[in-house]
């Protein structure tokens, strides 16, 4: 009998323990807001109301403020949201085409373009790049290029983790991404920062800035611009192709032979967002960008023994004649440099009634990317320069749409 109340007295007092600890608990949680605190923020995607908070939603919705964007130890868009949508991936590829400079992201594990991404709730335009990469499941995709939107332009991002074509069409099949412009009136933002990696290489300088206006007594204008410049990273081995050159005395063999790492690029962007209230009843918005962008990444090693470098090429149509080979120019074989130039640019203009109902004209100018590659060639002096050798993808467009809501 002892023993058995002994027993019941030590369950009674770890159940009394366990109360206390959830009531502590419970009044911790009142006193200090969670993470999920920005469930209370008003969401306008993957809904036609105007008044829907995140916890309400029957979709799953991710918050992310600009200030938690501009936290991050990078500016690149693409790395930000790698980091902070655990449901979108995205990868730095170092030589695979177009891919390079125009990073193919995936959410939920599907292509780019089956992802939708509206700016200020209006569609973004997809890139000119025609991904041509060894990802299966991105290969052939088309979608928007994340990196040319500056992560400071941005006051509030919401991520609907969860298929809207009922909504928005087929291209929101794997889910929406919806970049809400900041709307500040006025102050401003300046962050500077250079940095590079432990190894030495990789030298970063990035310069942001933001000012907000104001634009008469119902209106703003908000402008937002990024400068970046990065250097080339390099995490490879020589190629063993090239080792065995260098082993049999062979002179100029690049080392590393074919560099693996991140590519050398420069960046400068711009992000305006503006608006006016006409009447109680009807709000006017414009909005948009330009950005120019630039990279070079090092190219597939020609092996002076197993490629073009090794043909013999007769210089006169004499038998015997002269000839001459590219080995004498490059004996340790060479490295082309892949490079590409973006340069993006959109407008949106329109009409919002403040009661039920919409009217938008957007005015759009898709992207134009030009794809090259580049060669180092001796001059008759021995000089080495680089040149463009040729031009692999080049596009351009232009288009006026109008979008109705009601």
């Amino acid at each position: 009998m002892r023993k058995l109340l002994r027993t019941s007295g030590s369950i009674i007092a770890v159940l009394a323990g366990m109360s206390a600890a959830a009531a502590f608990a419970q009044d911790n949680a009142k006193e200090a807001p969670g993470p999920g605190a920005s469930q209370g923020e008003i969401v306008v995607t993957g809904t036609r109301r105007n008044d829907l908070k995140a916890a309400d939603s029957a979709q799953p919705i991710d918050i992310i403020t600009g200030a938690e964007l501009l936290e991050k130890g990078t500016a690149d868009m693409n790395d930000l949201l790698r980091t902070e949508v655990p449901s979108l991936n995205v990868q730095r590829l170092v030589s695979n085409d177009g891919a390079v400079f125009t990073r193919p992201f995936s959410l939920r594990g599907l292509p780019p373009d089956q992802t939708l991404v509206l700016v200020n709730g209006k569609r973004r335009h997809r890139g000119a790049t025609v991904q041509f990469t060894n990802v299966p499941y991105i290969r052939g995709s088309q979608g928007p290029d994340l990196s040319a939107i500056p992560s400071i332009a941005i006051g509030q991002l919401e991520v609907l983790r969860d298929g809207a074509s009922a909504l928005y069409g087929s291209d929101a099949i794997a889910g929406v991404l919806n970049f809400g412009l900041r709307r500040d009136r006025e102050g401003g933002l300046l962050i500077a920062r250079y940095g590079q990696f432990y190894k030495g290489d990789g030298e970063d300088f990035l310069v942001q800035g933001n000012v907000g206006l104001p634009f008469t007594d119902a209106g703003f204008v908000n402008i937002s611009g990024e400068y970046v410049n990065a250097s080339t990273t390099s995490r490879g081995i020589q190629r063993p192709d090239a080792q065995a050159l260098i082993d049999a005395g062979v002179q100029d063999v690049p080392v590393p032979a074919q560099r693996w790492g991140n590519p050398e690029s420069e960046a400068a962007r711009i992000f305006v967002n503006a608006g006016i209230e006409l009447s109680d009843e009807m709000e006017f918005y414009t909005f948009g960008n330009y950005s120019w962008s630039r990279g070079t990444t090092a190219f597939f090693y020609r092996n002076p023994d197993a490629s073009f470098i090794s043909t013999s090429i007769p210089l006169t149509n004499t038998p015997g004649g002269q000839r001459f080979s590219f080995r004498q120019l490059f004996p340790g074989g060479f490295t082309p440099d892949f490079g590409a130039t973006v340069t993006d640019a959109a407008l949106a203009a329109g009409g919002i009634p403040t009661t039920r109902g919409s009217l938008a004209m957007n005015t759009n100018q898709f992207p134009i990317q030009n794809v090259y590659i580049r060669e180092a060639v001796l001059d008759a002096d021995g000089v080495a320069t680089t040149k463009i050798i040729g031009t692999v993808f080049e596009n351009h467009a232009d288009a006026y749409a109008k979008d109705c809501q009601f």
